[in-house]
Formats: C-alpha cells, structure tokens, sequence
C-alpha cells in the first residue's frame, strides 16, 4: 500500500512541482512594476489649477511659507528655470493683487564668505524678480538663515530690496530703537503694512543698540511695539514670526501668547514658519493665525517636509474676509497639488484645522475655506498718506 503523505510532505511536494511556474510568474510581475514605476511620469498627469479672479474682492493676497532658491533647488533652476517651481501655483499667483512670504536667505551681490555654519543658504538677485512678477510686494527676511554670509551680505540684501522697485524686504531693524520698521505697500486703496520678526537667530544677526540687525521675539516688547504702531498707519497689518521647532507642528503656549497678544496690538494676520512642516490654524480676535505654513520652495526630503499650503486671502466692502488653504506637496522644489482622494490631503487637512471648531470650516474640493469678520479694516482712523510717512 502506498504511504500516504504528511501535510507538510504534501507542502514540499507541491511547491517543487510549481517552483518554476512561480519564478517565472514572480519575474514577470516584478518587470511589469518596474515598467510602471518608470513610466508613471508619462501617464500620470498633473493638471494645472484653474484659479479666476474674483472681481467682488476689494482685495486678493496671497500667502506662503518658507522659500528657499538655493542648495538643490538651485539645481533644480539650473536644469528646468524658475518658471518650473510655480507651474501649479502661478494662477494664484497671477490673480492676486498682494503677495508676501519668508525669503530664506541673503541675496548675494557681491563675493562674500559664508560663516562658520553646517547649513549655508543663498541666492541671486534674480529669484527677486522672479517674486516681484508673481506680485510678491514683501517678504520677510527676518530668520535664521538672513546672516549665512555674514554681515556685509546682511547689509548688502537690504540695500538691494530698497533700491528694488515693487518689492519690499521687512524684518530689519537699524537698531532696537528702531519700532517703526514695517514696510507699506498701497493696494486697490488699501494700505497693508508687513512686519516680521524672529525667535531663532543665527549669532550677531539680531538688531541691537548700536548696529542693524534683524527684529527680535524675545524679548517680545519690540515686536508689540512695532505692531501697535503699524496698525495705526494701515488697514491691513501682516506678521511674519519665525518661530517653533524644527520638524515639530506642535503650538507651544508661549507661540499661543504672543500670536494673542499681537492681535490686540493690531495684527489682522500672521504667518508663522521655521519648523519646515504645517501647524494648525487659529481664528482669535479675528485674527487670522497660520503658526507654521511650512515649506513653500524648498528641497527637503522628509514627507512631513513636503506638505505645504498656499493661503487665498479675499476681502470684501462688506469687511468679510474669506480665506482658502490650498494644499500642495513639493517635489524637485515644486508644489503640486494634492490628488482629491489622497492621504497627503487628508493629512494636510486634519493639521490645518485641529483647532477650527467644525463650524468654523468647510471643504470646497481640495481646499479648505472659513471666513472671519475683517470688517475693522475699513473703520480704523485714516491713515496717513505715503508720503507723509516718506
């Protein structure tokens, strides 16, 4: 009688008998992926946004977080242009009347040697007229990484944006006395005042008795100062703070504090960044608080770091304002935006609105959209004129 085979005899039996049939099947299928992985860029398609203008709006801005034209970004420029970087966020771009966002680096006039530093940043005058054509009219240049080149390069940035026509840097100080130090830009009759300031600091880069530097947070008297005094010469006060810990989305207390605390003294919207990821959003005082929209133009390689979100800001007579938060993941030093059903937008979502109550918010496609009451912009007293601050 034949014996009859154990399970695990069976087992071996079966798997020699198909041992071929599996390779060749485990072979094709691992050609089939590989196929698919390098040919994904040529059957997947991102479309570009359809962004039009909205013509009840007494006034569109735009807002962003860190942009960064050097290190591989650079590369990046080298081979594709700086068109390339703002092919899916140009529409935002082109149908707003005032943009700002932090500017992450000197820019380079002249030769100069980088300080003793393990991460150096820098860019041409060029990526100045790149953002002066998308309607970028500020950018702060208050952080950490103002003063890679030293303080020559310092001084050498900001007498090239005062004598660069249609785009101002904010965030310099000539020296801590120096309050008065927000840059005003005249919009569709409006005048928007930018301010920023800083919690980190590379050595030597902050403002002090004697020479210029860049505005403090801490102490955070000058910065309050500064706020109280630019709410009195403009209807629109934004605040850049360049704050928190890297790669962390967490909100400290003392972040909370003093976001509160400039908006009573006047700001109607800040735009924290530093940590290279998003924090959440807050609506207080009718102030609009954006603690961290992240990266914006930059080449890190971390997923959290890629995750970013570009804010539409809408004003209308009536003093309400609507905001939109666009999500986008960057790649080659790209944004791009989010696929509908994605884990990335969905990430990107349950961030920005952790402390939005539910009826504070909706989503419209792959935007989020709340509105406030900016109505005090149009009854604040009037202001003085251009000239007469000059």
């Amino acid at each position: 009688m034949k014996r009859q085979l154990s399970f695990e005899e069976n087992i071996l039996k079966w798997s020699k008998k198909h041992k071929k049939k599996l390779t060749l099947h485990t072979s094709a299928f691992a050609i089939v992926a590989a196929v698919l992985l390098m040919t994904s860029n040529l059957w997947t398609h991102t479309a570009i946004p359809h962004v039009e203008k909205d013509e009840e709006a007494v006034l569109t801005a735009t807002f962003v977080g860190d942009m960064m034209f050097g290190r591989h970004v650079r590369d990046v420029i080298n081979h594709r242009g700086y068109d390339y970087l703002f092919t899916y966020t140009d529409p935002y771009f082109e149908v707003s009347d005032f943009a700002t966002g932090s500017f992450k680096h000197p820019v380079l006039i002249k030769e100069r040697d980088p300080i003793d530093k393990s991460i150096i940043f820098s860019t041409t005058p060029e990526s100045v007229d790149v953002l002066r054509e998308r309607n970028f009219r500020s950018v702060s240049i208050a952080n950490n990484n103002i003063y890679d080149y030293g303080y020559l390069a310092f001084l050498d940035t900001i007498d090239f944006f005062e004598e660069k026509e249609g785009i101002q840097a904010a965030g310099a100080m000539v020296d801590l006395e120096d309050i008065d130090n927000a840059v005003y830009t005249e919009q569709n009759g409006l005048t928007i005042a930018t301010l920023a300031m800083t919690d980190i600091a590379a050595a030597n880069s902050i403002a002090t008795t004697f020479r210029p530097g860049i505005m403090p947070l801490d102490p955070p008297r000058y910065a309050i100062h500064a706020i109280t005094n630019a709410s009195k010469e403009a209807d629109l006060v934004v605040v850049h703070t360049h704050w928190g810990e890297p790669y962390d989305s967490h909100v400290s207390s003392r972040q909370q504090e003093l976001a509160h605390a400039m908006s009573h003294a006047g700001a109607d919207i800040i735009i924290g960044h530093y940590p290279h990821v998003l924090s959440p959003v807050e609506i207080y005082n009718d102030t609009i608080i954006f603690y961290s929209l992240g990266n914006f133009i930059f080449d890190q390689g971390w997923t959290r770091t890629k995750q970013t979100a570009l804010a539409q800001y809408h004003l209308y007579e009536n003093g309400e304002a609507e905001v939109e938060l666009v999500p986008f993941v960057i790649q080659e030093g790209q944004p791009r935006p989010v696929t509908n059903f994605s884990y990335r937008k969905a990430s990107i979502h349950r961030m920005l609105t952790k402390f939005l109550n539910k009826d504070q918010w909706e989503t419209d496609g792959n935007s989020i959209k709340f509105r406030v009451n900016h109505e005090r912009l149009f009854n604040r007293p009037e202001q003085a004129s251009e000239e007469e601050r000059l």
